[in-house]
């Protein structure tokens, strides 16, 4: 599946930027992000799943991508440890629904789990020495508020543009809703503002809807 809001994604991010792809599972993401930033830039593609990071690895280094760093952590609120729980069906991993532990689960079924390691985007930002973030990419099946809070620093630095995946039957096991995530987000930096993609266009929103996956928060006029 390509998800559409890929054609909008010239329009947010340039040559040169530094971007981060959190989630990147296969590359759906990160390979279009690194074409835009061009060899002058760079994209950090975090992906905790062995399989879908060897992958990106594979491509990255086949296509010469030197603007791809791939790295295996996970990202949250704070630094750590937790558990990867990878869903199956009838014995077949659902790589695309892999998520972290969750404190509300929904449903009991076969699970796959992994120790992983958890960072911060304002940590990995200050050990690389990354002052400037340009964009960030999140889709973590339901931990995206997380993942945001754990990136304060950079964006009140940086006021990068942010993609991020939200579905309440995500965000339900981790005990809110989108609208929250929605909320956390105006709230803290009421300078972005909301589009959601639509008839190939961002269209500016003030709520969540159950036909759009992704949301696009940004300060630039788009």
């Amino acid at each position: 599946m390509v998800e559409p809001e890929l054609a909008g994604l010239a329009s947010i991010v340039y040559p040169g930027d530094q971007v981060i792809d959190v989630g990147a599972a296969h590359g759906m993401y990160t390979y279009p992000l690194a074409r835009l930033v061009g060899r002058s830039g760079r994209v950090v593609a975090f992906e905790p799943q062995p399989r879908q990071r060897r992958a990106l690895e594979v491509f990255s280094n086949f296509f010469r991508l030197h603007q791809v760093k791939v790295d295996d952590a996970a990202l949250g609120a704070r630094g750590g440890e937790s558990i990867l729980v990878l869903p199956k069906f009838l014995r077949v991993p659902i790589y695309g629904h892999a998520h972290l532990e969750a404190t509300h689960p929904r449903k009991s079924g076969p699970w796959g789990y992994r120790a992983v390691s958890v960072r911060t985007i304002d940590s990995f930002c200050d050990q690389q020495g990354l002052e400037d973030l340009a964009f960030i990419k999140v889709d973590v099946e339901g931990f995206e508020l997380d993942v945001v809070k754990g990136a304060q620093t950079m964006i009140e630095r940086c006021r990068p543009s942010m993609l991020i995946e939200i579905e309440d039957r995500h965000t339900a096991r981790y005990g809110h809703t989108g609208a929250e995530v929605v909320a956390h987000i105006l709230n803290t930096w009421p300078e972005y503002r909301l589009y959601r993609w639509a008839k190939d266009a961002w269209i500016a929103t003030d709520a969540v809807h159950p036909a759009t996956r992704n949301y696009l928060f940004t300060v630039k006029v788009v």
